[in-house]
């Protein structure tokens, strides 16, 4: 019996199933797991060293798998995933980090800082971020899946780390494998850079078109907002306000006006309001640990409030001017020492950036002025992407990373965390998949 072509080819995909798709997805779900737990891995009792190596292995194999596929439209892919900046490290801040030289024991007991990582740790963290993205930029690519699987898939670990995160300060006594790092604060992980993750999460469960159901929006909303809060960091509040505002805006901008004013939404609005108001007056007992928090809680919400409106009461702004001060001092110090014309154009000693906890000072120091301006172009590339067409969701999307990214860089280096270029990563395939409204729509770019 003579078999066809046609029966041949479905004959060969049945005995020799492709592996490379689950492969790729599952790395692809160990990236997105250390987005969401990385802070809580690096506080964990034991093992937080030991783990670490989990992103560095799901980062190269799905960057090797990248690579033997060779995707087309390769250069719109370098320049969306920030490729062109981690391309520049590899090369001119690696040798920068050479000449410069600078070790901490030779710079004075005030940078001798236990357990801060080596200078080529801190500049291969900050080259794997866009390594992340552009691995995330082809999901589509290599697992043949939807990118709206992926960011389904981290919503749900949000959800389940503020799940953890609650139970480990009122019913669960978790000490013996989560510390409790923060005195001030309800945080098993890096109070910053959580509250952050736990945004982008939020900002894709208001935005998303048909993802998930009214329930699990109604569910997942406010925890990931009480999530934020209780890490009690002013970046995280203001970006809950970022993003809430911003839908308004793109929900204004797609709605007509009477739509808005529904009845439904208005009641909407009063139930809600009308909640809060009640829960604030009302004695409601508080287990555990909670409420030794509230006052914190109220000053750090009146402190994002004031920099909201601007005005800062005499207390506030001590507080403020203390934290600027220290701030100036850490870059005084960064740019004390080779401050030559080369070093200020193509970078100085890793070792003295790292102590600043600001993205954009981070890149003057470490990467110089060429460095902080390939970043940016990155960003503005985003922004002109997002900007295109504004009504599109998943653009508008976007440009709300785009602004958690940026919000971010003023009290993280946000090159240097694993979570946050996940996160943009995730963001910048959505826009693209949506756009072009196919599963495997990645692989088409021109």
């Amino acid at each position: 019996m003579q078999i066809t072509q046609q029966q041949q080819l479905l004959y060969t995909v049945k005995k020799e199933p492709k592996m490379a798709p689950k492969v790729a997805d599952f790395f692809f779900k160990v990236m997105v797991f250390y987005c969401v737990f990385d802070g809580v891995r690096s506080f964990m009792v034991v093992g937080a060293d030991q783990l670490t190596f989990g992103k560095e292995i799901s980062v190269s194999v799905l960057t090797f798998m990248l690579f033997l596929k060779r995707p087309s439209g390769l250069f719109k892919r370098l320049l969306y995933s920030n490729m062109l900046f981690s391309i520049y490290l590899i090369f001119a801040g690696t040798l920068m980090i050479v000449l410069n030289g600078y070790a901490r024991s030779t710079l004075g007991g005030e940078f001798d800082v236990v357990g801060y990582p080596t200078a080529f740790a801190t500049h291969f963290k900050n080259i794997e971020g866009g390594f992340a993205i552009l691995s995330l930029f082809c999901y589509e690519h290599l697992t043949n899946k939807p990118i709206k699987n992926l960011l389904k898939y981290f919503v749900k670990l949000c959800f389940i780390y503020v799940v953890l995160t609650l139970l480990c300060y009122t019913f669960l006594d978790l000490s013996f494998i989560f510390e409790k790092h923060w005195p001030d604060r309800i945080s098993i992980g890096y109070p910053t850079l959580d509250a952050q993750v736990l945004c982008f999460g939020l900002a894709y469960v208001i935005f998303s078109k048909n993802a998930f159901s009214k329930l699990w929006k109604a569910i997942y909303i406010p925890f990931l907002i009480i999530g934020t809060v209780i890490s009690a960091t002013e970046t995280g509040l203001l970006s809950i306000f970022v993003v809430l505002m911003m839908y308004v805006i793109y929900y204004i901008i797609t709605n007509p006006v009477a739509k808005v004013l529904s009845v439904k939404n208005i009641a909407a609005i009063v139930v809600i309001v009308g909640g809060i108001t009640l829960f604030n007056s009302a004695k409601v007992p508080i287990p555990g640990d909670f409420e030794i928090y509230l006052n914190l809680f109220e000053n750090k919400f009146e402190s994002a409030s004031n920099k909201i409106t601007g005005k800062f009461s005499n207390q506030n702004t001590d507080i403020d001017d203390r934290s600027a001060q220290t701030r100036q001092r850490e870059v005084i110090k960064a740019f004390s020492v080779n401050d030559d014309s080369a070093s200020l154009i193509l970078g100085g000693p890793i070792e003295l950036a790292m102590f600043i906890e600001n993205e954009n000072y981070f890149l003057l120091r470490a990467y110089g002025i060429i460095g902080f301006t390939l970043y940016y172009v990155w960003a503005l590339a985003i922004l002109l992407f997002a900007l295109k067409k504004i009504k599109q969701n998943a653009r508008y999307l976007l440009l709300v990373g785009l602004a958690l990214i940026i919000m971010s860089s003023l009290s993280l280096i946000t090159t240097y965390v694993f979570g946050l270029p996940v996160c943009i990563g995730m963001f910048i395939a959505n826009a693209f998949a949506d756009n072009n409204k196919s599963n495997n729509s990645l692989s088409q770019i021109r």
